[in-house]
């Protein structure tokens, strides 16, 4: 099985048909046939349906993409480091994000980066808790960041520590629930929870409370959960550090209940025994200094085996206000 097969086939896979996919690679339609059809022999499944719309993955075949696309692009990440090591700081660097993190630490971190390394690309993508964490183990991503609550990283992670936040109900600005000061004045309420994570945790804590659970809808759009709230009176459970941004500060306020929510530890995520890329590396601790600079708390986060400055015993370019 060779490299060229494997692009080839995700090219299929990408554009839906044989013909496309030729036409993507600048590649005749039989090449591409013959490549897909000596990789069904070598497997021997069947990896797409054909049909006259088009090509559709068999079972056998989502199973082969998902291997496929993290070899593609190890691969590709590996021949990123090497040229990063040999001192040509180019290529992509790309970063998972939870809205909460991005608002509150992006800005700044991509400005002191750019003004270092300027020929890498750096590509951020939003999502909520259990979307980044597919993506960075399908390698996707090289790192992200988000909330561990109330579900901790499995084997093949790793979470570095870089700041907690309270979390507490939200609604818009002016909003009478605004005034209310007790979580069972709220049971009859909507509210909007942005991913599957904090779902389970706002049903567990009015289930402490002995409270009757709300209608809660799980939205895991950003743009969709703002407009739940600012435009139809929900009720959200979000980090209270998210009012620290400009943007939300304007929009949103917390409805001050007497009962408590459990904390969110934010974590820097990485793959587990997987070293990060120089470029990644630097820019993973330019996000850990500026968690410590925002969020200062009696000690620095706890390092974990393989940390970001020390993997696979390498040490990236220095930072000046870096992680010790």
């Amino acid at each position: 099985m060779r490299l060229r097969q494997l692009q080839i086939f995700l090219a299929v896979v990408a554009c839906g048909s044989i013909r496309a996919a030729a036409r993507h690679e600048k590649l005749s339609q039989p090449t591409v046939t013959k490549t897909i059809r000596q990789l069904e022999r070598d497997l021997g499944v069947p990896l797409f349906e054909r049909s006259i719309n088009g090509t559709s993955l068999t079972r056998f075949g989502h199973a082969f993409s998902r291997r496929a696309r993290s070899i593609v692009l190890e691969l590709d990440r590996a021949s990123t480091e090497i040229s990063q090591l040999r001192g040509g700081y180019t290529g992509t660097v790309t970063v998972g994000l939870t809205p909460t993190s991005s608002l509150l630490l992006v800005g700044p971190v991509t400005q002191r980066f750019r003004k270092s390394y300027p020929n890498i690309q750096l590509r951020f993508i939003d999502g909520m808790y259990e979307f980044l964490n597919v993506g960075l183990r399908e390698g996707l991503l090289d790192f992200a960041i988000g909330p561990t609550m109330p579900i901790q990283p499995a084997d093949d992670l790793e979470a570095i520590p870089l700041f907690e936040s309270e979390v507490v109900p939200m609604v818009h600005k002016g909003n009478k629930l605004a005034k209310v000061r007790s979580l069972s004045d709220l049971c009859d309420h909507l509210w909007v929870s942005p991913g599957a994570t904090s779902h389970m945790l706002l049903a567990a804590t009015f289930e402490v409370y002995k409270l009757k659970p709300p209608q809660i809808v799980e939205c895991e759009s950003l743009s969709c959960w703002l407009e739940f709230v600012v435009n139809h009176e929900f009720i959200a459970l979000l980090p209270r550090k998210i009012l620290n941004s400009n943007i939300f500060v304007q929009m949103l306020e917390e409805i001050p209940v007497k009962e408590t929510f459990q904390s969110a530890q934010y974590c820097l995520f990485r793959r587990t025994r997987m070293p990060l890329p120089p470029a990644a590396e630097v820019l993973a601790k330019e996000f850990i200094t500026e968690s410590i600079r925002k969020h200062r708390t009696s000690r620095p986060p706890v390092k974990t085996r393989n940390s970001i400055d020390q993997p696979g015993g390498r040490k990236p370019k220095a930072i000046t206000s870096g992680y010790r």
